[in-house]
């Protein structure tokens, strides 16, 4: 029994590794804000070239381009999202 379920929690492994390193095939690193109130996460998506930001309050994040030409619905809001944009760029570039 013991070595059945370490078989199936190795094959768990195995599944989730296999999962995040396609995931981050397709996405650069992770990017954090945790700032004036916003809790927020930024990836770059290297199949479209864009930058994507979610709210980690929403439940599940949704994850949304972000052009800062446009901007966010206030100040406060698109000078974070502004900030995690050049990071995630930068973040890209130095791959």
């Amino acid at each position: 029994m013991i070595r059945s379920l370490l078989r199936q929690f190795r094959l768990s492994l195995v599944q989730l590794h296999l999962f995040v390193m396609g995931y981050k095939s397709k996405y650069g690193n992770h990017l954090l804000s945790l700032s004036e109130g916003y809790d927020l996460i930024a990836r770059y998506n290297r199949e479209y070239g864009s930058v994507e930001i979610a709210d980690l309050r929403q439940t599940p994040p949704e994850w949304v381009d972000y052009d800062p030409s446009r901007g966010a619905s206030d100040k406060v809001l698109t000078d974070a999202c502004n900030s995690l944009y050049d990071r995630a760029l930068l973040q890209e570039l130095g791959q």
